[in-house]
Order: structure tokens, then C-alpha cells, then sequence
């Protein structure tokens, strides 16, 4: 086993596109509630399925370089945040 490997949990472009409305906040909490997730302070990975129109603020773990394009292509904002930075939210 790795001990330095991180479990993420996944969620597509095409399901922030159905869960979301223009200029929603999206991260780990938001992704929860809407129970695209689990754990509402899971690392979260978004993947390029799908196609964004809508402008959103994501502030999630990992984002593959599809999703990435897709994400910066809608004019939405994007944040990749750290271990570190998810544990100072979840604290506050």
C-alpha cells in the first residue's frame, strides 16, 4: 500500500452543470449538500465529462486538465486548494 495516497472523491463537469446555478459557490461542503459526495470535508477531484456553461466559483482539491479547460473556457473561477486549506475552512 501507499500511505502517501490520496482518496478523492469524484464528480463530473456534467453534474456541476444539473446541480448548480449561475454563480454558485462549489467546493466540498456545497458539493455535499447537494449529495454529489459523502463526507462534506472529502478532497474532491473534478473530471472533464460533460460541458460547462454556467460561471461558477470552484474551489475543489484536483481538477483533471479537461475539467480544467472546461471550467476556465466557461469563466468560471477556480481555486485548487491544499490539505492544509480545507482543515483551516473546516476549523473556522
Amino acid at each position: 500500500k501507499n500511505r502517501f495516497k490520496k482518496d478523492f472523491s469524484i464528480v463530473n463537469i456534467s453534474d456541476l452543470e444539473l446541480r448548480f446555478k449561475d454563480g454558485d459557490d462549489v467546493n466540498s461542503e456545497t458539493l455535499f449538500k447537494v449529495n454529489l459526495i459523502r463526507k462534506p470535508n472529502a478532497n474532491v477531484k473534478i473530471l472533464g465529462n460533460g460541458e460547462l456553461k454556467k460561471n461558477l466559483n470552484i474551489k475543489v482539491h484536483a481538477v483533471a486538465k479537461s475539467a480544467e479547460d472546461k471550467i476556465k473556457k466557461s469563466g468560471s473561477a477556480l481555486e485548487i486548494l491544499s490539505k492544509q486549506d480545507s482543515d483551516i475552512e473546516k476549523n473556522n
